[in-house]
């Protein structure tokens, strides 16, 4: 493998240059001397076949070996000499070029084919092809098609043209921004180097001082002598090694007696014989009546007469419904009658608009009274009113129509920036396209359905193109709204160029 050389600042020229030992080392370059890239009818930079190898740079039947330049517009991206070996590109990873671009059909392309000691240029329809010749003529495909150089080939999956590579070609292949520059070039010979300027001093000083250290420790180790004797010393043959320390719960002090003094001797016992008892056992005992002098007097009528008290006090007499009291003023005529019905006869319907009816608070329509149409609250469904004393209800059970739910399906990225910096972008978006779908369903309450979004994202981070990839929600107003959200969204730019495809579905939902 040759040494590689990024553009410089003196020219454009597509050369390959020797090392300064003079020893026939080469390496491969691209160098730019315009402002700007021109470009031919195909999309090709015409800078690529501007120069010539050198006499030192140009392969033999013997001696060669195929070059692979891949570049984005002007700039050298990976350079690589293959012999033997067949040359991929695509999104995988075990591709020889990891590539993004529609013009790929598969995840695994192959771009070139090694058959027989040759090279083969495969390429699609969506690919360009331009071939320079050792005469210096430059040739695309269908002058190559006239020459009769150009053959075609199918697999299971895409179907493609195909050119063998000669001598002294060189041929460019345009695969969206990316442009493969392929041709033949002396192998590259192995620079012989001094095994003392490979070596690194600090890290050798690091290793041999740690080696030291580890050795001084094993010999310490291995040096230290073991005393069996002195390991035979356990608990069982010295007992008294250990000091015993045992806890007693602290006695308890006995409670003192209380010795009652009764009269007579004291330490006297009981009779032996049975006790007696006062009074006769077996006589019947009558039931004797109260004694009627002094007894109170019970009124029969203080139970209704405390009734009476309570209703007449306190909250009971606040809200008795007589002249002038509070539970007729508050549902009275003068409070939920009249009052509520010129407050609330006109709520009615989902929209707001100019009040109705007797007083009321309804909103702009039709209806007697106060009728017309009102914002839905909640689970506040439709109610009709009529003026002042007027019918008037209100339905708390209906359903809403203020319940959506936006939310988003798998999301697919390729490319150069990752998922999760996509996703984050993309969720800034979400109340704008919340927007766009509750407009539309202030026409169609039942409007629902998924909408699947493609873009591409371009290497400074500005949407290059976007399109609705499948709908089944079939309005074309909020696919409209989706794709001008996503047209003003900003992205961070690649790194290193690039472009990003992101495939991203809308879930709209209706409904309480």
């Amino acid at each position: 493998m040759s040494n590689e050389q990024l553009p410089n600042e003196e020219g454009h020229d597509f050369d390959r240059r020797a090392d300064d030992a003079g020893e026939g080392s080469e390496s491969s370059s691209i160098k730019m001397d315009l402002p700007e890239i021109e470009r031919d009818e195909a999309g090709i930079p015409t800078f690529i076949f501007h120069d010539k190898l050198s006499e030192a740079d140009k392969p033999s039947a013997e001696k060669k070996t195929l070059e692979v330049v891949m570049l984005w517009r002007e700039a050298v991206m990976t350079v690589g000499h293959y012999n033997a070996k067949s040359i991929t590109i695509g999104d995988a990873l075990k591709n020889d070029f990891r590539v993004a671009s529609d013009a790929i059909p598969v995840e695994s392309f192959h771009l070139v084919q090694y058959e027989d000691g040759q090279f083969l240029v495969n390429w699609t329809d969506q690919m360009t092809i331009e071939v320079r010749g050792d005469d210096g003529e430059v040739l695309g495909k269908e002058a190559l098609q006239a020459r009769q150089q150009v053959r075609q080939t199918s697999t299971d999956d895409y179907s493609c043209d195909q050119y063998t590579v000669d001598l002294h070609d060189r041929v460019a292949i345009q695969v969206g921004e990316l442009t493969f520059v392929l041709q033949y070039v002396s192998p590259a010979r192995i620079v012989k180097t001094s095994i003392l300027k490979t070596i690194d001093v600090y890290f050798t000083k690091i290793l041999s001082f740690s080696f030291l250290g580890h050795l001084f420790l094993l010999l310490a180790l291995i040096l230290t002598p073991l005393e069996p004797e002195g390991l035979s010393e356990d608990l069982f043959k010295n007992p008294n090694r250990f000091a015993k320390l045992i806890l007693k719960e602290p006695e308890k002090a006995p409670k003192p007696k209380i010795e009652l003094e009764l009269s007579g001797s004291k330490g006297g016992g009981k009779h032996k014989d049975k006790e007696g008892k006062f009074g006769k056992p077996d006589k019947v005992k009558k039931d004797a009546l109260a004694s009627t002098k002094g007894a109170p007097k019970v009124d029969p009528n203080k139970r209704e007469k405390d009734r009476k008290i309570a209703m007449e006090s306190g909250i009971f007499a606040a809200l008795k419904g007589g002249k002038g009291g509070a539970a007729s003023n508050v549902f009275g005529p003068g409070g939920l009658g009249t009052g509520i019905n010129n407050a609330l006869g006109g709520l009615r319907g989902s929209s707001m608009g100019d009040a109705g009816g007797a007083g009321g608070l309804g909103s702009r329509g039709s209806g007697a009274g106060g009728g017309g149409n009102s914002l839905g609250i909640g689970g506040l469904g439709n109610g009709t009113g009529r003026g002042t004393g007027g019918l008037g209800d209100i339905d708390l059970g209906g359903r809403g129509k203020g319940k959506y739910k936006v939310s988003v399906g798998r999301t697919v990225t390729k490319g150069c920036l990752t998922q999760q910096v996509v996703l984050r972008v993309l969720s800034r978006a979400n109340s704008q396209a919340r927007y766009c779908y509750e407009k539309e369903l202030q026409r169609n309450p039942n409007l629902s359905g998924k909408i699947t979004t493609s873009f591409q994202i371009g290497s400074t981070g500005v949407i290059k193109s976007s399109r609705v990839a499948a709908s089944t929600m079939g309005n074309a107003n909020v696919e409209k709204c989706l794709l001008r959200v996503i047209s003003r969204l900003r992205f961070p730019p690649c790194r290193g160029g690039g472009v990003a495809d992101v495939t991203y579905p809308w879930i709209f939902k209706s409904g309480g």
